[in-house]
């Protein structure tokens, strides 16, 4: 997938693809991927081979693909190499601050969401806010790490300050 825009966040795409071949059609499942901040994503390997085994000029490939969702990444810099917890502020779509902190005393690591605005919550309402985590590596051939059991959801009321919510990530610590 690549996103032909003037967009230079990364963003979470959710999307399908259809191949139609004469009576041969291979539809995927949901596919999740993270595009960078140029636009590209991972390419999709397709494992069936009957399928371009035929190709010729008397059947046109048709290929459908439905978007089915995509919002943009909020991305923080984050060097978790000390004992020392490494911090960073972000801001989400309604430009409410939040912080970002590592924990690397486990044996995975775990990343701490602080909502730093949670007082600028109108009095007797809940905010409803919903996130998932990734460790995008600085090396471009290692995987990316999604959060374990995200994506996360929490109510915030106003209060002076936030307690945090712990993500834990697949990530050994060594």
């Amino acid at each position: 997938m690549y996103r032909h825009s003037s967009f230079d966040h990364w963003c979470r795409v959710r999307y399908r693809v259809q191949f139609q071949l004469g009576d041969i059609v291979y539809q995927s499942d949901i596919i999740d991927q993270l595009l960078d901040a140029k636009g590209y994503g991972d390419s999709y390997p397709i494992r069936q081979t009957s399928l371009f085994a035929n190709l010729n000029s008397r059947y046109p490939l048709k290929v459908s693909i439905s978007l089915l969702s995509m919002w943009p990444v909020t991305t923080v810099d984050l060097i978790p190499t000390s004992r020392h917890k490494s911090a960073a502020r972000c801001y989400d779509t309604d430009k409410q601050q939040w912080v970002v902190e590592t924990d690397i005393l486990g044996r995975q690591l775990k990343l701490r969401l602080f909502y730093s605005d949670v007082k600028n919550v109108p009095r007797h309402f809940t905010r409803l806010v919903s996130w998932n985590a990734y460790v995008v590596p600085c090396e471009p051939d290692r995987p990316v790490v999604k959060a374990v059991n995200g994506p996360f959801t929490n109510y915030y009321s106003q209060k002076e300050q936030d307690e945090g919510f712990d993500v834990e990530m697949d990530l050994p610590v060594e």
